[in-house]
């Protein structure tokens, strides 16, 4: 599992305490399951957690960002706030399937169980039970290739001129 942001155990809009929380409800099958923490060092009290967790700082290049997001089996998101995060966007274009609250600019990324997994807004419980889901339920390659698929078609650079290109024509025809 990958969780990252700048100052991404800091920042308590990033959503750090949540993932605790929901990380140490989770009752996984799997024992090979970890953490990998991303936009944050390990900090001098670390914070207990019911699995094994890696800090591993950040980093300022995209080929190393790109390799850290296909490395993870999902990509957790927990932010109680955020508009669209270029994380999530940069994980589902890597192929890696994300996890976020129902808030913000999730839901106009993440369309639930189809390319991720969406969690009732704020609620540990409901976040653990999208995470055990996505790691023990869920085709994670399937949700991987839709979750790439859905990035080329909306976020692309040809989409996004598209996107323009349409609104602009609107904008000169009814305008």
């Amino acid at each position: 599992m990958l969780f990252g942001a700048l100052s991404s155990t800091a920042d308590e809009r990033k959503g750090f305490s949540q993932l605790l929380t929901a990380l140490n409800r989770l009752t996984l099958q799997a024992d090979d399951v970890e953490l990998l923490i991303v936009g944050a060092t390990q900090p001098s009290e670390a914070s207990e957690f019911s699995l094994p967790v890696h800090y591993l700082g950040t980093f300022n290049d995209e080929l190393t960002m790109a390799l850290v997001y296909s490395a993870a089996d999902i990509f957790v998101a927990p932010s109680l706030q955020d508009n669209l995060p270029n994380t999530v966007m940069e994980a589902m274009a890597c192929g890696t399937p994300c996890v976020a609250f129902n808030t913000g600019g999730f839901p106009d990324m993440i369309e639930h169980h189809h390319n991720g997994a969406l969690a009732e807004c704020f609620s540990a419980a409901s976040l653990a039970s999208e995470i055990a889901w996505t790691l023990e339920e869920a085709t994670r390659s399937q949700l991987g290739e839709q979750a790439r698929k859905s990035v080329e078609q909306k976020y692309s650079a040809d989409a996004v001129v598209e996107q323009y290109l349409n609104l602009f024509e609107s904008c000169v025809i009814d305008g």
